[in-house]
């Protein structure tokens, strides 16, 4: 009889891509905000390139790409001057826009990281290394 192999343990070391975290019609996400807003790569002649940034999901604990509608952008920009959002966690729900408009509008709240996320934070922004969305997504 021969005997089982059991998988190899490897320890990641470093996230070449990050998956996309989308923001779903009314659904509320939790947010640490972990790179700047920045415009992300032309992949259509027909649209604009879309914003990305880094995030990390509070509930899932998983680090990302998110894409941020417009307003989510403009709206970040005004409230918080020089990028100070980065770092900062927010709950942010996407809702349609008024009929017959083609934008979706943002409910954005900034809430405070809970103490026990915290290292997990700090684990996260040290794994951003200020690292872009563009440049993180396009390794």
């Amino acid at each position: 009889m021969e005997a089982q192999k059991s998988a190899p343990k490897f320890q990641k070391l470093k996230a070449v891509t990050l998956p996309v975290i989308s923001l779903g019609k009314n659904e509320e996400h939790f947010f640490v905000i972990l790179s700047p807003i920045e415009v992300g790569k032309k992949i259509s002649d027909n649209k604009e390139p879309a914003r990305i940034c880094k995030v990390l999901d509070m509930e899932s604990g998983e680090v990302g790409i998110c894409v941020a509608p417009t307003v989510m952008f403009n709206e970040m920009n005004a409230t918080y001057p020089g990028e100070s959002y980065v770092g900062k966690a927010f709950s942010i729900t996407s809702t349609p826009g008024p009929t017959g408009t083609k934008w979706n509008h943002c409910h954005i709240a900034e809430v405070a990281i809970p103490d026990d996320m915290l290292p997990q934070v700090s684990a996260a922004n040290i794994l951003a290394n200020g690292a872009s969305a563009t440049k993180a997504k396009a390794k």
